[in-house]
């Protein structure tokens, strides 16, 4: 039993370690060791791969560091059989790494691309940010490509917004988004 709580000790250690590693590289100097495989890989619909997922290698390696220290600890802390500490320690890895593909993918969604068109915005809602004088121009936040954008707006026919106003944008006008109140 020694040898084999030593064993899962070592694994979690080696894996855990060499995590950290491939992590710190990426950090540090952009090298990303990734195998060009994602979990929870998908396409969206503009036909781009959606890569919120981490690599196969640092998924494997999240894979055995949790699930060796968990099996270890039930090992070495409770009275259940190596069955139940095995399986519990795979579905616990299991768990983390679905729990760092959501973590990820919830980062890479923060993202802002800087590619849209204004016309993106037509037919959407935003709300006002900074507020729109009587004949003027203010600014709103719009929803655009999965993004939120602080944008400049003006009312359609010249009438005052104040902020939190909710608005629907009609047009585009000089890099300037039109927008009515709802």
């Amino acid at each position: 039993m020694d040898n084999l709580t030593n064993i899962l000790l070592w694994t979690g250690m080696i894996a855990g370690g060499l995590l950290i590693i491939l992590l710190l590289l990426s950090i540090l100097s952009g090298f990303d060791l990734d195998g060009d495989l994602d979990v929870g890989h998908g396409v969206d619909g503009d036909g781009d791969a959606d890569t919120g997922g981490l690599g196969i290698i640092k998924s494997g390696l999240t894979f055995f560091s949790i699930a060796s220290f968990t099996a270890r600890a039930i090992v070495l802390n409770s009275d259940w059989s190596w069955t139940i500490a095995l399986t519990s320690g795979i579905i616990a890895g299991i768990i983390a790494i679905f729990i760092l593909s959501q973590f990820f993918k919830l980062l890479l969604r923060q993202q802002e691309e800087g590619n849209y068109e204004l016309w993106e915005a037509v037919g959407k809602t935003g709300r006002v940010y900074v507020p729109i004088p009587k004949n003027g121009t203010g600014r709103i936040t719009i929803e655009i490509n999965g993004v939120d954008r602080e944008l400049p707006a003006k009312e359609e026919s010249g009438k005052a917004l104040s902020t939190n106003t909710k608005v629907m944008v009609t047009n585009t006008e000089d890099d300037c988004l039109v927008v009515v109140r709802i």
